[in-house]
């Protein structure tokens, strides 16, 4: 029988691995095929967790591609693997299964990650692709694993089949890559095959990189020739070409990576730069690169740039991009050099052009630098020279530099200031007449100048009659002698410039009067202009007054005030039509004042009046000036009626802060004496007989006592002195979960409506108290429209905008949640609205209600960082629109809940409380549970008994605002001591940890828990943190009591955990 089940199972396992070869033979795509092999074994095999880690060859390393069944954070710890590492690199390097049955016990494999998530055993069982390992495949198991030798072989089989699908897949993308290439090289040569400009070519072989590589950066730099340096002609980043520098020039000195590839002229590929010696400059992308590959642009045999790809990551390209950048550089670098020759000879026609437009402007042109420009240009047009200068004759009768070029066209950029005194410019000047000079190291005018002038020259005086107006100097590279033919040619030449450049003076001189005189009209022109554009583009009202009637008023104030410009200066109408009447009598005042000479502020606010009758809130600045020997008046006008509208919205703010702070001290004072008053009551309870006249009157000081505490809960909610727990959480589905409940809190005569956005965000939100939020609003409708009618309530995702939030002192701009509910009740009054917020103020009978229900909604909305917006008005119904920050990106899922463990505490508690009643109340509770309790009013009192020894604790509970010495000083002093046993720590405190931190700006060790209530409870705040601590005690201790000692028969059974819910706080200890 036993061979028989053997033999079935392995038909079945053989089966499996059939169904696991075709479902991973069915799909190209690795990943699919990895997941659908990993689904496979689960169902034939029974195997729920696993995952498949791929080898790196370059890196050596092992890197996880997928699993199944293990939790993500459990994968995500160690994100790779060496060979030979760990039991995944042990299988890559032995190419051998590894089946380890007890990981706890396993020093060398997982031993810390098995301990945590519960896992007793592994199998790792090597992937194969032609006897060479290309990857690991990991099975867990939760128990130990029993795991017969067929299956273990049966699991090889499918390494190899995995492993085979692996090297496919590989081999699929190198062929789709190949692919890739041959048609990007098809469309490079298509896309510069016939284009000559370079700026194209360096788009198109940039869009050509970027579909087919996809690098982080790319730049092409273009090598010169003429001076030995290179320039950046592109840089790319992320797909976009950037704007090139201004000196984007660089010399092989500075130019890394990049002259390196062309002095090598050989393509060049470095894997990760940190570790490489050159840099890559030049920086001109805004990230660090990692890895670069340049490949020279040759043509011709020469050397024209390098075009080079980036990553910002290590290891990003290998030889396949090489291989491509390689064949798409050399189809580039022929087109580059085509669009080079072109552009040579364009320019070079460009220039012969320039040459004759020269010729004629010299008689054409007016202007002096055009006509020196000219001459010099036709000088060059006729003989082959070096250079040519033109020096003038000043008014002054000196000679100046007026221009200089040569013949390759450049100009001087820094003129001489003068010639040299007795040289041949002044000489010529002096005396009128043409000087050659054949050869300067023999001619007598050069005798002292420096050895490297050489050559010869020409000095040619620009006369008009006898007078010399300037000498232009025409010099050669070389000695030479001048024949009478090209002499002749060149006193003609300067005859006809000598012309030229005194039309053009005496053009200049009569332009210069010309234009003063347009420049004083202009002037005035512009200074009108500029003053007329002013007061129309202002976004300020403004008029001119003068003896009382408008005659100027620009756009803005026909906008604000509703009148045109005919209207308003019309004869019939005055200053006082812009007035509302409550102000008419302030505007009357001050012109009367202004009429008797006395000062007046040069700026008030009142109430103007629109000319449909509405009435809004300006300021107007006024000034008085003489004007055609008259007092004029110019007023400026602005609309303050949002900033009168925040100012108030801002005082409203400041008023409820203030209130709050003076309500949330209030409270936690009573919150103290509430604490007190409710733990004495309930000890004495246990000690009254009941049903005697005691114990009724205990039970209602219990009660009333149980009413202040929520009616002080409120107030702290108010305050924002309680702190929330929020999550993310969908308004949608709160409001769902809370529907019936809402309907019976307003009554089934009321309609309920709601218009649910499908689409809604997240938002931060702690569940109680949008409850809370919720039950306040409708039961405020509720009221409101006396129990008929209809509620709608709404939700949607929207932005708010700057321009929006500038007028709410509360709201910064960004996405938000808009609850809005909507009733159509009674409605409220100005007055009303404008006093809602405030706390015990209340528009019900006496006894009704507390007056803090908006108040407290208030209060929340700020702890949850929103804000809300009210309309309603007599009659018409209330509308409150909820606006909660959106989670944009929502946070990452939580790893799942694991329960931290309780260390074992016994019966030595030290407590302090500075607080002589509570302290009190909480020492009898812990000590009628059975616990040794030493009490200290304060921290520096708690220390000095354990530093003196005097007492040994196991545990501290302690309050942690307290006089001298808080409970973080206190824990830090105490981890100085060397106690043995070193006690723990419990912190009581009503405020949270992080409120605690952002008070008294405290970093609060991480290890530091909080015992925290929510004000007080049905039970009393003390008493009942008592009762849950003595029971986590009972727990945590419960095994080791037992080891060491017998319970008393005469103690009493412990009171059991509430219901999950009623716990009226949050109970962790330190590990």
């Amino acid at each position: 029988m036993d061979k028989k089940n053997t033999l079935e199972q392995r038909n079945e396992e053989l089966a499996a691995l059939n169904a696991i070869a075709a479902s991973i033979n069915q799909t190209r795509n690795l990943d699919q095929a990895l997941k659908l092999a990993l689904d496979k074994i689960e169902a034939a095999f029974g195997l729920q967790y696993s995952e498949i880690w791929l080898l790196d060859k370059q890196k050596n390393s092992l890197f996880l591609r997928t699993h199944r069944g293990l939790p993500t954070e459990f994968v995500q710890q160690v994100p790779s693997f060496k060979t030979g590492q760990g039991l995944t690199g042990t299988v890559a390097k032995t190419k051998r299964p590894l089946l380890i049955t007890d990981l706890a016990t396993n020093l060398k494999y997982l031993r810390q990650r098995a301990r945590r998530y519960n896992l007793q055993g592994a199998l790792g069982i090597p992937l194969l692709a032609q006897e060479q390992v290309v990857g690991v495949m990991n099975i867990f198991f939760r128990k130990s694993p029993r795991i017969s030798t067929e299956t273990v072989t049966s699991l090889e089989t499918v390494g190899h089949l995995i492993g085979a699908a692996i090297e496919n897949a590989g081999l699929f993308d190198k062929l789709q890559k190949q692919t890739q290439e041959l048609s990007a090289l098809y469309e490079t040569a298509l896309a510069t095959g016939s284009v000559l400009d370079t700026d194209i070519l360096l788009r198109r072989l940039h869009e050509q990189t970027q579909k087919s590589i996809s690098p982080d950066a790319l730049m092409v730099a273009l090598y010169k020739h003429d001076t030995d340096q290179f320039e950046i002609a592109l840089t790319c980043e992320q797909g976009k070409i950037i704007k090139p520098q201004i000196n984007s020039s660089y010399s092989f000195e500075k130019g890394g990576l990049f002259s390196e590839v062309m002095r090598s002229r050989q393509p060049l590929l470095v894997t990760d730069m940190q570790s490489h010696y050159i840099s890559a400059a030049p920086e001109l992308i805004s990230q660090s690169t990692r890895t670069w590959l340049g490949v020279p642009l040759i043509a011709r045999n020469q050397i024209i740039g390098v075009v080079s790809i980036q990553s910002f990551k290590p290891y990003a390209f290998s030889q396949t991009e090489r291989r491509f950048l390689e064949a798409i550089a050399g189809q580039v670098a022929v087109a580059l050099d085509n669009a080079r020759l072109f552009e040579s000879e364009r320019r070079r026609r460009q220039e012969i052009e320039a040459v004759q437009r020269g010729s004629l402007s010299l008689i054409a042109s007016l202007e002096l630098p055009q006509v020196l420009e000219a001459i010099l240009k036709a000088t060059l047009n006729l003989i082959p020279v070096m250079d040519t200068h033109i020096f003038l004759y000043s008014d002054e009768k000196k000679l100046t530099f007026g221009a200089a070029m040569w013949a390759d066209g450049r100009r001087l950029d820094h003129p001489f200031s003068e010639p040299r005194q007795h040289g041949l410019t002044y000489t010529v000047a002096q005396s009128g007449k043409m000087i050659i000079v054949e050869d300067m190291k023999t001619h007598s005018l050069f005798s002292n100048t420096p050895s490297e002038w050489d050559g010869s020259i020409l000095g040619i005086p620009l006369k008009i009659g006898n007078r010399v107006v300037g000498v232009m100097s025409i010099a050669f590279s070389q000695a030479r002698r001048f024949p009478q033919s090209d002499l002749d040619t060149l006193n003609l030449l300067a005859a006809q410039a000598a012309i030229a450049i005194e039309n053009a003076r005496l053009f200049e001189r009569s332009q210069q009067e010309i234009n003063k005189r347009k420049e004083t009209t202009e002037a005035l022109r512009k200074s009108e202009e500029k003053y007329r554009l002013l007061i129309e583009q202002s976004n300020d009202a403004i008029y001119f007054l003068r003896n009382d009637r408008f005659e100027l008023v620009n756009r803005k104030f026909e906008e604000l005030f509703g009148y045109s410009k005919a209207e308003a200066t019309a004869s019939t109408f005055s200053l006082m039509d812009l007035v509302a009447s409550k102000s008419r009598q302030l505007t009357l005042e001050r012109q009367e004042k202004r009429r008797r000479g006395e000062t007046l502020p040069s700026r008030y606010e009142f109430t103007a009046l629109h000319k449909s009758g509405r009435e809004f809130e300006v300021e107007l600045s006024v000034s008085e000036f003489v004007y055609q020997d008259s007092m004029a008046v110019q007023g400026i006008l602005r609309d303050i009626s949002d900033r009168k509208r925040f100012e108030t919205q801002l005082r409203q703010a400041q008023k409820m802060e203030s209130i709050s702070q003076l309500a949330g001290g209030i409270a936690h004072d009573f919150n103290n004496i509430l604490m007190s008053i409710n733990g004495l009551t309930t000890l004495s309870l246990k000690n009254a007989q009941p049903e005697t006249s005691l114990h009724n009157d205990l039970k209602t000081i219990h009660s009333q006592t149980e009413r202040a505490a929520r009616l002080v809960n409120q107030l702290l909610t108010f305050a924002r002195r309680q702190s929330l727990e929020t999550k993310a959480l969908n308004l949608n589905r709160v409001i769902r979960e809370l529907s019936e409940l809402l309907q019976r809190i307003v009554g089934k005569n009321i309609n309920m409506g709601t218009a649910l956005d499908s689409n809604l965000l997240d938002i931060h939100g702690d569940i109680g108290a949008l409850e809370q939020i919720l039950t306040g609003l409708y039961l405020n409708a509720g009221d409101a429209m006396q129990g008929e009618g209809n509620i709608q309530i709404t939700t949607q995702n929207i932005y708010l905008d700057e321009a929006y939030c500038q007028a709410l002192p509360s709201a910064a701009p960004g996405q938000y949640v808009l609850l809005s509910i909507s009733d159509t009740g009674s409605g409220m009054d100005e007055e009303t609205l404008a006093r809602i917020y405030d706390p015990f103020f209340t528009t019900k009978e006496v006894g009704k209600g507390t007056g803090l229900g908006l108040a407290v909604t208030f209060g929340l909305m700020q702890q949850l960082h929103g804000f809300i917006e009210v309309s309603s008005s007599q009659g018409q119904g209330s509308a409150f629109n909820l606006y909660f920050p959106a989670i944009v990106h929502p946070d990452e899922p939580l790893p799942f809940e694991q329960n931290k463990p309780v260390a074992i505490i016994s019966k030595r508690i030290l407590l302090i409380e500075d607080e002589p009643v509570l302290r009190k109340v909480v020492a009898q509770v812990l000590e009628r549970d059975g616990y040794q309790v030493t009490t200290a009013h304060n921290g520096q009192e708690a220390f000095d008994l354990l530093k003196s020894g005097q007492i040994i604790t196991d545990l501290i509970i302690t309050d942690f605002i307290m006089p001298k010495m808080r409970g973080d000083e206190l824990y830090k002093a105490v981890k100085t001591l060397d106690l043995s046993p070193e006690p723990q720590f419990i912190f009581v405190s009503g405020y949270g940890k992080a409120d605690i931190e952002t008070q008294l700006q405290v970093d609060l060790a991480t290890q530091i828990e909080f015992i925290r209530g929510e004000c007080l409870a049905t039970s009393g705040f003390q008493i009942y943190l008592c009762q849950c601590l003595a029971l986590r005690f009972r727990a945590a201790a419960n095994q080791s009591i037992r080891d060491h000692e017998t319970p008393r028969p005469d103690r009493r059974p412990f009171p059991a955990l509430p219901a999950q819910g009623s716990l009226p706080l949050s109970l962790s200890l330190p590990d």
